[in-house]
């Protein structure tokens, strides 16, 4: 269930075998989605610790959502 318009799922499981199957390469983000009606329409890394997801897309274009895909943020240290 979706309580709100932010991402809130995920594949959990293939980052997880693909971390076991490669010992000591842990992935670096998930891509988290939230859908409305079958279609994405928010998505953003959910980033390793200590790191957090920053919009890096068209200036001054964080508050639009077409704006809101998983290209447009990256993992950064705040």
């Amino acid at each position: 269930m979706s309580w709100g318009p932010g991402p809130d799922s995920w594949d959990k499981l293939a980052p997880m075998v693909n971390w076991v199957e490669n010992p000591g390469i842990a992935p670096d983000f998930v891509t988290a989605e939230h859908r409305t009606n079958g279609q994405v329409d928010n998505q953003r890394l959910v980033c390793a610790y200590p790191q957090q997801a920053q919009y890096v897309g068209p200036f001054g274009g964080a508050n639009d959502p077409n704006n809101w895909i998983a290209e447009n943020f990256q993992c950064r240290d705040e």
